[in-house]
């Protein structure tokens, strides 16, 4: 790391500490959003050159799933991860100066994979509605990068199947 710059936080530091050393790196403004209120971020993508959606639907299926539409929840995946995508893409796309959304998603958002299947039984589709957020982005007009870390560790062994990048720090 040069001299004055901000240390990287670990692989397994807090999300207040990745926001801290984030917002330290030049031309970088946190803003908080709702990502289920497409005024507001239409709002906040005024003026903005990229943004970086990290957003993710955190709702467990309910026992009241069962006899109610669950997907009037506004924490559901599919308000959160597609409807909550469909507003963002939109709001890039209408800025006039966002042009790249930066997408960070989790591992196993292959809509088939066992552990995409098991965390869909149990999340109330969570990643179904990641992959089909994705799809959005793959047909809209903004420039995009879906980043999905996976599993991250400072192990120095890889498997030979893996691709890993890193920067300077």
């Amino acid at each position: 790391v040069s001299s004055g710059s901000a240390v990287p936080p670990a692989a397994d530091a807090d999300s207040s500490a990745v926001a801290s050393y984030l917002v330290g790196l030049p031309g970088v403004e946190a803003v908080r959003g709702d990502i289920n209120d497409p005024a507001s971020l239409r709002d906040l993508l005024v003026g903005c050159d990229a943004v970086i959606a990290a957003h993710g639907a955190r709702r467990t299926r309910k026992l009241s799933d069962f006899w109610r539409d669950p997907t009037h929840d506004p924490a559901h995946a599919k308000n959160v991860n597609y409807e909550g995508m469909k507003s963002l893409l939109a709001a890039a796309a209408g800025s006039g100066t966002c042009k790249r959304v930066v997408r960070i998603t989790g591992k196993g958002e292959t809509p088939w994979s066992f552990f995409s299947i098991l965390l869909n039984g149990l999340g109330g589709m969570a990643k179904a509605w990641n992959y089909e957020g994705e799809r959005l982005m793959r047909a809209c007009s903004v420039d995009y990068t879906i980043v999905r870390p996976g599993v991250m560790s400072a192990r120095a062994e890889l498997p030979p199947s893996s691709l890993a990048l890193a920067d300077n720090g």
